[in-house]
């Protein structure tokens, strides 16, 4: 059989296009005892190397589209993978250059020794691939962004670097930052041939502001030193290192450079791994020892001097002022005077930016901006007018204000819906300056909000462990009468109680039994009035840490709060059982009083010094025996309704 090939390959212009792929017709005619027949193949070629084929189609009902398309993975892969179905000749060609360039493999390519380094060769090892393997796993590729190769060479450790980072694509960020640094100028050539960046010729005289988060070397072995301590001093800021060296550079330190650098290296905790025989089978041939140097720089931490001497003055002057006590104390002086030097230092940081702004505008004439803009907020500003420091102004006055309200000696004493009226204020707060004077202002108005919400919380506590589910046949128990002052409704709380919490179980999947949520939003309320009653004589316990502690331990029965054990039923009741009579008879005697179900002389007069009618209500309350104890520590049992609630508001 007999064959006659005859190609035909698009043309651009010119030249062959080598940054698009190009269509590639071969028609073979073949002879043969049956005569003469025509075969046709579409190649897609890409700078020469064939990436992948194009079949023709018939079109029918079943299948519409006239090509098909494969690609090859490999050069020489003539099966090739699925690339997909096409309408035009165009898009297949497109289709085939997408997937190889998503999926391909390509071989290294090889280069004519002839063509390698034009002057003195004695330092040029290209690293072999193993070795380059072993520097990449060293890197923590997470954080990688921008690259410097400092000693490219034809880019052996470049082209590992992509293969381990398309093997890590989940820490990748589409790594296309990469400079290069090659002093030969045949393999600079070559670099920029396969499309690397080459910035500059020789390493110890490149100088720049750029920030790299990785430099990769392999620098020449005869003064790995120098370009080591190059690289040290250009990640001084941060960032990792990964070098190759002749071993002996730190086996034998001979010169007070290469004694600085391992004292350096050691400092900083450089991982050093020795490696023999690397270079025995590599493409230029070598028993050197070698040394892969690892070193992990941490970012430096910048200071401002803006803000320390602000700092220092605003120092200096608080301790010429007095200052009066606030709530928290010392902790709230502090607060105001950070906000002070803070708001100072970016003020004058601003004046900076703006002085600066002529000097760093672009070089369009009819429409100039600065280079660098300053955002605040959701706007970014070329200069910063008085609409800017305003916006910032009001930023800075949130931040605080929203700090302040997040204070433990506040939000401790906060029911649920009293935070919710607070935190809905904080907005309003932008407006006022950060100040002794407005934080007065406004601690008075949360103590005089929360002696009224706390009064009602704590009615709401015993109307909900009482009357309020009474007609309930499970809480129906809850209510016990007596003989009240005038009045025949008059009734409190025993030791157990029991309360609706309905969604008390979890329906999650993490397995947690109790909906913690719920819980706290009907428990906590409950546990801050009961503070307010207690003023501080039971122990702290954190209701969030005992609700998780139960979760883990899969407890729904019997968990020891502050000042009750609680059961969770599914049905949506939760069984209370106070730890101490003290909590329910300072509960019922709050609410007593406050509702004049007691006589007024209750807290005041000794049991014989009552009238008979008051003798009644308080026999029938708790007898005289419990009254004469109430007496004996009147201070603690009768809370007063308009008691101080925020520390230190007495001393505004």
């Amino acid at each position: 059989m007999n064959a006659l090939r005859i190609n035909t390959q698009e043309r651009s212009g010119k030249t062959f296009d080598i940054k698009h792929p190009s269509i590639e017709v071969e028609v073979i005619q073949t002879k043969s005892k049956r005569g003469l027949s025509l075969q046709r193949f579409i190649h897609v070629n890409y700078r020469g190397n064939r990436i992948g084929r194009i079949d023709m189609n018939k079109v029918d009902l079943w299948n519409t589209h006239p090509y098909s398309a494969r690609y090859y993975e490999r050069n020489g892969d003539e099966r090739g993978e699925h690339a997909g179905s096409f309408d035009t000749l165009y898009a297949a060609k497109t289709g085939v250059f997408k997937k190889w360039k998503e999926n391909a493999k390509p071989e290294k390519q090889k280069y004519d020794p002839a063509m390698l380094p034009s002057g003195d060769n004695s330092d040029f090892y290209p690293t072999p691939s193993a070795l380059a393997g072993k520097m990449m796993a060293m890197v923590d590729w997470k954080v990688v962004r921008s690259v410097l190769e400092p000693s490219a060479g034809k880019g052996d450790l470049l082209e590992c670097m992509g293969s381990a980072t398309y093997k890590r694509q989940r820490y990748s960020r589409n790594l296309e930052d990469i400079d290069c640094i090659e002093m030969d100028q045949n393999l600079r050539y070559i670099l920029t041939g396969k499309g690397y960046r080459v910035v500059h010729d020789d390493f110890l005289t490149y100088h720049t502001q750029k920030r790299y988060d990785l430099i990769v070397m392999n620098p020449p072995f005869s003064d790995g030193d120098r370009h080591l301590e190059k690289a040290l001093e250009i990640q001084q800021d941060g960032g990792q290192i990964v070098c190759l060296l002749n071993a002996e550079t730190l086996r034998n330190p001979h010169t007070v450079r290469r004694k600085h650098l391992f004292d350096r290296l050691t400092k900083l905790g450089a991982r050093i791994q020795f490696i023999k025989g690397a270079f025995l089978r590599a493409e230029r041939r070598s028993d050197v020892e070698v040394a892969i140097v690892s070193v992990h720089i941490p970012m430096r931490e910048f200071d401002s001097s803006i803000f320390e001497r602000m700092k220092k003055a605003t120092e200096q002057t608080v301790q010429a002022d007095s200052k009066h006590e606030l709530v928290g104390g010392n902790f709230i002086e502090q607060m105001i005077t950070n906000y002070g030097v803070e708001v100072s230092a970016t003020l004058e940081f601003m004046s900076e930016y703006n002085g600066l702004v002529p000097y760093i505008l672009t070089g369009s004439q009819s429409y100039a901006h600065a280079l660098l803009s300053i955002k605040i907020g959701d706007q970014s500003y070329d200069t910063i007018d008085n609409e800017g420091v305003n916006r910032y102004m009001r930023a800075v006055r949130g931040k605080y204000w929203d700090n302040l309200f997040h204070l433990p000696q506040l939000t401790s004493k906060f029911t649920s819906d009293l935070m919710k009226e607070y935190q809905s204020s904080i907005g309003k707060m932008e407006d006022y300056e950060f100040s002794e004077f407005n934080i007065r202002q406004i601690i008075g108005k949360l103590d005089g909000s929360l002696r009224t919400g706390i009064d009602k919380a704590i009615m709401d506590v015993f109307e909900k462990m009482t009357a309020a589910h009474s007609w309930w046949p499970e809480t129906k128990n809850n209510i016990h009468y007596y003989s009240g002052w005038a009045t025949n409704k008059a009734h409190k709380i025993g030791k157990k109680v029991i309360i609706p919490i309905h969604g008390s179980h979890s329906d999650s999947w993490q397995g947690e039994k109790l909906a913690e949520y719920t819980i706290y939003g009907v428990l906590g309320d409950i546990e801050k009035s009961l503070d307010y009653l207690d003023q501080g004589v039971t122990a702290e316990s954190d209701m969030h840490v005992v609700l998780k502690t139960a979760n883990a331990a899969g407890q729904t029965r019997n968990i020891a709060f502050k000042y009750f054990n609680a059961t969770f039923f599914k049905k949506g009741t939760c069984h209370i059982s106070f730890h101490d009579q003290r909590m329910v008879d300072l509960l019922n005697i709050y609410a007593a009083r406050g509702r004049n179900w007691l006589p007024p002389n209750y807290g005041k007069a000794r049991y014989e010094q009552m009238t008979p009618e008051e003798r009644e209500v308080v026999d029938s309350f708790q007898g005289k025996e419990q009254y004469e104890r109430i007496m004996e520590n009147a201070d603690y049992y009768l809370v007063a309704h308009n008691q101080q609630l925020l520390l230190g508001v007495g001393q505004m």
